[in-house]
């Protein structure tokens, strides 16, 4: 079957005349370099849909010569091709699609590995990949803890601005079932920091639960956790050690109406903190809230997000739930919202099943998404991942007093940003701002915005 391509409208909370290209990556069956298969497989002993908000499909490759299956490290380009960072052959390896995710960021990539013959799974550590050098076991099971205990089942779960966020799981019900500590790893310098264990006492409470986890751009890491009466909170865990509460249940949410518990991994970006949140004593009454360091706002009513991405831009990608329906959105580092994809009605004459997002789904202008799809004709089931072209998503750097507009205005907002060494003063990227800048700022505004 052809690749799949559409052009849908832009639907969001703020007008625009732009579409959102979806073109097909790849599906099963798809062959890759080095003469490769995609294969998918359920994971038996997890029930149908997804769990903790991730697909739950593993994939792997098959050498169509040989027959033997690979673990891949797959990096998708702009272009829409396919390279194979690394392969390692043991047992019968695969990697979770979202689950455990290979993560990469400036030619570094950080993995889990697992292992075993379905259903009985076996963690076998954390991978590091630096640019150029050789593929490292980071972290494996039975290693100690930095503050005692050994580890169980590391997994990698986030790679943000060099750390590297790792949570230690029970494995019963499937990987990351059980969260019981979080660590941070500065990945230049391999030094593992623990966090956050179940027990420990945390601004007055005893931890009893992490449910779920993010992460912020500086190191932070962000956890739901919960006591053992249930009681949640929200929490940033900074690299020096502070502690910074943004919710709880029982605070009144912008509604009116008293949270009960939150969700979603919550996200650090510069407006604040992005989460979904359910008010007490109506489980449906979902959506995704912003905490900008002091006041609460609703960011898109009715959406609860099961996982998020996030790009050097602040923009998210999620994948949710919203009221019923599976979502691909976007909130953007303007806080509005793009529903990209709905499970609500068929895409290109296909039923939507299972979907979800990977943590690096998001870059530039690009996110990347999966899903489950039927042929509602024939009845069978194909799983293809999809490359959706949002436009608006890369900032527009010469507009530097932020107005949506290119005009001269915008020489005179630079030369303030030079003067007060701000952000919008660096036009070429080099994180610094100095004379060249200027050049830069002339080509950015002679180049415009789409």
């Amino acid at each position: 079957m052809r690749a799949l391509v559409a052009c849908v409208a832009l639907m969001s909370t703020a007008s625009a005349s732009a579409q959102i290209v979806i073109e097909e990556l790849y599906r099963e069956g798809t062959v890759l370099a080095g003469d490769r298969t995609v294969t998918f497989e359920p994971i038996a002993g997890l029930s149908p849909g997804v769990d903790n908000g991730k697909p739950i499909e593993h994939v792997f490759t098959v050498d169509l010569a040989t027959g033997t299956e690979y673990t891949s490290l797959i990096e998708w380009q702009n272009d829409g091709s396919s390279v194979v960072l690394d392969e390692t052959n043991i047992s019968v390896p695969f990697q979770f699609a979202g689950y455990l995710p290979v993560l990469a960021e400036d030619g570094v990539q950080a993995f889990s590995l697992v292992t075993g013959e379905l259903p009985l799974l076996v963690v076998e550590g954390v991978g590091l990949r630096m640019p150029g050098g050789p593929t490292m076991n980071l972290i494996a099971p039975g290693d100690a803890k930095p503050d005692g205990g050994v580890f169980t089942s590391p997994l990698a779960v986030y790679l943000r601005n060099g750390r590297l966020i790792v949570q230690d799981s029970t494995m019963s019900g499937g990987p990351g079932f059980a969260r019981d500590s979080l660590h941070r790893i500065d990945v230049g310098t391999q030094q593992i920091t623990q966090v956050l264990s179940r027990g420990d006492t945390v601004l007055g409470g005893v931890v009893d639960a992490i449910v779920t986890v993010g992460t912020g751009p500086d190191g932070e890491i962000l956890a739901s956790i919960e006591d053992a009466s249930n009681n949640a909170r929200i929490v940033i865990f900074e690299e020096d050690g502070t502690e910074t509460l943004v919710v709880s249940s029982g605070d009144v949410s912008p509604d009116g109406r008293p949270f009960d518990r939150f969700l979603s991994p919550p996200m650090l970006i510069d407006a604040g903190v992005v989460f979904s949140g359910r008010v007490a004593g109506d489980e449906d009454r979902i959506a995704t809230y912003l905490w900008d360091g002091s006041a609460l706002s609703t960011l898109v009513p009715g959406l609860g997000v099961l996982a998020f991405a996030v790009d050097d831009n602040d923009n998210l990608a999620l994948f949710g739930i919203d009221d019923g329906d599976r979502v691909v959105g976007v909130i953007d580092r303007d806080e509005v919202y793009t529903e990209i994809f709905t499970s609500a009605v068929p895409f290109m004459g296909l039923d939507v099943g299972v979907l979800g997002i990977g943590n690096d789904a998001i870059d530039g202008e690009t996110v990347t998404f999966s899903g489950l799809f039927t042929d509602p004709s024939t009845f069978e089931q194909t799983n293809i991942a999809f490359r959706a072209t949002v436009p608006g998503l890369e900032p527009c750097v010469a507009d530097t007093n932020g107005d949506g507009v290119l005009s001269p205005a915008d020489f005179s907002a630079w030369i303030m940003a030079f003067n007060d060494r701000s952000d919008a003063c660096d036009q070429n990227g080099d994180d610094l701002c100095t004379p060249a800048d200027f050049s830069a700022w002339i080509l950015n505004f002679n180049l415009g915005c789409g």
